[in-house]
């Protein structure tokens, strides 16, 4: 029995803490249980065994508890000097008061509202009912409290229903504020009609007034619900006889059960008429139109508020038993519109209980958690700690809470528990656990979310400070189990990954060249970064990370003097890094792109394969501070569709890629929200706009050339829309520019409307002067020396053409290195480069540089192939006529024109040659690829 007491008791707090504070608790929990019975299709015994807890706990427990506090405190105000007539009284308010609030909570329980709710709410009508029933008088006190206890019971319902909407939203705000009207007007009518066919019969009592409703109630009642109200009537209706008949005994004990009487039949006729009636109302009668519970639940309360002060302006007489007892309290209406505002008022107090409550709170809850944290420091010094008191902080349970003035000690709890852990040796299973449980309690809420973030930079800022050398950075990533993700720590493991890559090259250079890179990266972050948490806890440790890369960088430019081989900073098959040495020529031609943007227009960028406009696109950022570019590989969008939104989600996930890596700007995800994917992608990209300020955002598109492809041949049913929603970009938002990237200018003068609006651009081969830079001058201290024959054969065999300059230069100093392994002649002899050196370059290039050349093959079409082969065993600089390669192949005038477009052959008067003499030297080979 003792177990089931305390079982009960338990479940009981369990309730009422999820009623005011935790209504997930309760939603949960009471998933959980339907779930079960769906399941099992029938009660199981632990449902069972809770159901009892339950009945115990709200209709033994919680009424003999608070009669006994009632009691004691009635009788501590009077000092144990009352009198008989006084004990008579107290005990008419106390059983009163009760039957009133377990009257009320079993109406909940027979309209099909659950028993656990009448449980928390019975506490509140067992106050308001002792402020009525102490009056004896329904008036300007003692109506507003009920008022206000409706309207907390209705607060506490509409958080609990299923369909309570946690966004606010105007349009259905203005339809659940009719609906209520409604419903109350229907409830005003049937009452006011019922009153004028019992006067106009009988001139019966004002109490009569209540009986239709009952009835009505009853009939919107479902079958199942029936024998609930029908026990229930009747229980009431035996508690008023047998109770009314003791009270005419002449033993003066009777208040007691007056108390019962009276009590028990206001909380009935009460709830029924004026919260059962409009509830039922609507629940039944708008059920298809799917108006939730919580509306019910409102007009209920303000029917309470508004109905009963104006229906007790009637004309009435009260129905007299023997001896004169009266069945309900008197109303004593002195001021009917002040009663009546007053209520109203009270009823809207209640509704926004949620609203007004933490404020009242905040200070006790603060000294909650104060003595929680104290009494887990002073057992940190003894024992190991666990996260018990931290859970025990109104974070994890008041979810109703909205005041966002600050952490209320949890960020130092969190500290606590931490640190102890480390210090102990312990596991962070205990931490882990409770921050996870945290954001699940918070994940509804904002007020958390700024210092769940602190906890987490704070933990992830200890463990990120155990970094010592570049080794432990390289090994990051094995602690990602202990850090937390905290939206900055994105950013060092990003870090960490680029330390291990830059590590991974072979020469020393290459890894000079990866940390340079890091270093700058972690320079922006500290000097472009503004939350003020980031720069107390992370900025120290990307200081830190900053001097352990600027050793490692000086170490290893030590180590590259002291290595004999030749350094080769060339790139071949990669786009050129803007930061690379070897990135050059181009910036006189990146100032004049600059100067266009700033003009307001946008640009359609044209040139050569392998001519370096992918690299020119992606280094554009690093010229234009003043503008935002962020680039876009179609190459890789256009593959992975297969319908227009498709399009616009790998659009979006390409710009959120690279605002992260460029400008480590991190965008919100792309979750299309309605039916028009591009009208939520113009809306995305309008986030764009507001983190950058004024400053001009640039779209950078390469390789248009495949989305020409799509839109030609109906893949993934693109088409030309996309490139006139482009040409609308530019025209509408004056922030905005595109450059657009092609090998030819037919690509994109197919799209007339949008072609007008773009200035064009050619991007051409290298000057002589940044060819001479790229092959003596790649990087300070280069130690080759070229005979100007060579430089001058170079320039010759590759056009200044930037991606087979680099193979070549490559090649010579692979050679170079050869000669210095496998030889012991001093390093200095072989830094000079003559014609045979480069000659020797040139035919190794064409073997390993195949990748190169095949795709030039690939983009003739084999029909071109052939024709470039037969020009090119004509021999060097040769023109062929027109009409000598119609004699070898017929019809080729379309032939010889993509050819010329794809910069393979150049037209010299009626003939043709080869542009670049290395292409001529592949086509000459008698072994190709097609």
């Amino acid at each position: 029995m003792i177990t089931f007491f305390w079982t009960s008791f338990k479940l009981l707090f369990s309730y009422l803490k999820w009623m005011f504070f935790q209504p997930s608790g309760w939603k949960q929990y009471e998933k959980e249980q339907r779930e079960q019975v769906v399941k099992k299709n029938r009660f199981i015994p632990e449902q069972i065994a809770q159901f009892k807890h339950l009945i115990f706990a709200s209709y033994i427990i919680l009424p003999s508890l608070l009669l006994v506090i009632g009691g004691i405190i009635v009788f501590t105000l009077q000092g144990n000097q009352g009198s008989q007539e006084d004990i008579n009284n107290l005990a008419f308010i106390l059983s009163a008061s009760l039957a009133f609030a377990l009257g009320i909570g079993l109406s909940f329980w027979i309209i099909g509202l659950d028993t656990a709710v009448g449980t928390g709410l019975i506490v509140l009508f067992y106050m308001a009912g002792g402020f009525v029933f102490y009056n004896q008088a329904y008036n300007t006190t003692t109506l507003p409290i009920l008022a206000l206890a409706s309207g907390i019971a209705s607060s506490v319902l509409n958080t609990l229903s299923e369909n309570n909407k946690t966004t606010f939203n105007i349009s259905l705000f203005i339809y659940q504020l009719s609906t209520i009207f409604l419903g109350i007007t229907i409830s005003f009518c049937i009452l006011i009609l019922t009153a004028l066919v019992l006067f106009n019969l009988s001139r019966v009592s004002f109490q009569s007034l209540f009986v239709l409703p009952v009835l009505i109630s009853f009939l919107l009642l479902s079958k199942k619900e029936h024998r609930k109200f029908i026990i229930y009537i009747t229980i009431t209706l035996t508690l008023y006889a047998i109770c009314h008949y003791d009270y005419l005994s002449p033993s003066q004990d009777g208040h007691i059960f007056e108390g019962i009487a009276k009590g028990s039949l206001n909380g009935f006729v009460i709830f029924t008429s004026f919260f059962c009636l409009p509830y039922l109302v609507i629940a039944r009668f708008f059920q298809s139109i799917r108006i939730a519970t919580s509306v019910g639940t409102i007009i209920g309360a303000f029917s309470i508020a508004f109905l009963y002060p104006l229906l007790t302006q009637l004309d009435t007489k009260p129905i007299d038993g023997i001896n004169g007892a009266k069945l309900f309290v008197e109303f004593q209406n002195n001021n009917t519109l002040l009663l009546l505002f007053i209520s109203v008022a009270c009823v809207s107090i209640g509704l926004f209980i949620n609203l007004w409550l933490p404020i009242l709170l905040t200070p006790f809850l603060i000294m909650w958690n104060t003595l929680n944290y104290l009494l887990d420091v002073k057992a940190s010094r003894t024992t190991s700690l666990s996260a018990k008191r931290l859970k025990r902080h109104f974070a994890f349970w008041y979810e109703h809470y909205y005041l966002n003035i600050g952490g209320f000690g949890l960020i130092e709890h969190f500290d606590l528990l931490h640190e102890h852990n480390k210090t102990q040796c312990n596991n962070e299973i205990e931490f882990n656990e409770a921050l996870t449980l945290l954001e699940q309690k918070t994940a509804s809420s904002t007020v958390w979310k700024g210092t769940i973030e602190i906890i987490k930079i704070r933990a992830d800022a200890r463990v990120l400070g155990e970094v010592t050398d570049i080794t432990s950075i390289q090994t990051l990533s094995t602690k990602t189990k202990r850090l937390h993700n905290s939206i900055f720590f994105a950013h060092f493991q990003d870090w960490s990954k680029s330390v291990t890559d830059a590590l991974s090259y072979t020469q020393s250079y290459d890894q000079i060249q990866g940390l340079d890179q890091v270093r700058q990266r972690i320079q922006t972050f500290l000097q472009t970064n503004q939350n003020k948490s980031v720069q107390e806890y992370l900025n120290p440790i990307a200081q830190k990370w900053l001097t352990l890369l600027q050793t490692e960088i000086e170490k290893l430019h030590n180590q590259a003097q002291q290595v004999r081989e030749i350094y080769s900073p060339y790139i071949v098959g990669s786009p050129v890094p803007h930061n690379n040495p070897v990135f050059v020529g181009r910036t006189e031609f990146i100032q004049q792109i600059e100067q266009r943007f700033k003009d307001g227009n946008s640009i359609f960028l044209y040139g050569q394969y392998r001519i370096g406009k992918t690299s020119l696109l992606k280094a554009l950022r690093a010229f234009m501070p003043n503008m935002i570019v962020l680039y876009v590989d179609l190459q890789g969008v256009i593959p992975v569709c297969n319908n227009m939104d498709d399009f616009w989600r790998g659009l979006a996930k390409q710009l959120k890629h690279s605002a992260k890596n460029t400008y480590d700007l991190v965008l919100l995800e792309y979750l299309p929200t309605h039916g028009n994917a591009y009208e939520y992608f113009s809306e995305w990209v309008e986030q764009i706009g507001e983190r950058i300020g004024e400053k001009i955002l640039v779209i950078a598109f390469d390789e248009f050339a495949r989305l020409h492809q799509a839109i030609k041949n109906g893949e993934a049913q693109l088409t030309a829309s996309i490139v006139d929603i482009l040409r609308h970009w530019i025209q509408h938002y004056p922030k905005r520019r595109l450059i657009i990237a092609a090998q030819n200018l037919e690509e994109f003068r197919s799209y007339h409307s949008v072609a007008n609006a773009f200035q064009f651009e050619y991007l051409s081969y290298l000057s002589d002067e940044a060819s001479h830079q790229l092959i003596e001058r790649p990087v300070k201290d280069f130690p080759l020396q070229y005979d100007a024959d060579a430089v001058q054969m170079m320039l010759d065999v590759t056009h200044n053409q930037p991606a087979l300059l680099q193979l070549l230069c490559r090649q010579i100093v692979e050679l170079k290195n050869i000669g210095i392994r496998t030889s012991s002649q001093p390093r200095h002899i072989f830094y000079q480069v003559t014609t045979v050196d480069v000659q020797h370059a040139i035919a190794t290039s064409l073997k390993k540089g195949a990748g190169i050349f095949t795709t030039f093959e690939v983009r003739a079409r084999e029909q071109g192939v052939v024709i470039l082969r037969f020009i090119a065993q004509q021999g060097s600089q040769r023109v062929i006529t027109k009409a000598e390669i119609e004699g070898f192949c017929k019809n080729s005038g379309d032939i010889l024109k993509r050819l010329e477009q794809l910069e393979l052959l150049k037209k010299v008067g009626h003939g043709y040659r080869f542009e670049v003499e290395m292409m001529r030297l592949w086509f000459e080979k008698e072994q190709h690829f097609s």
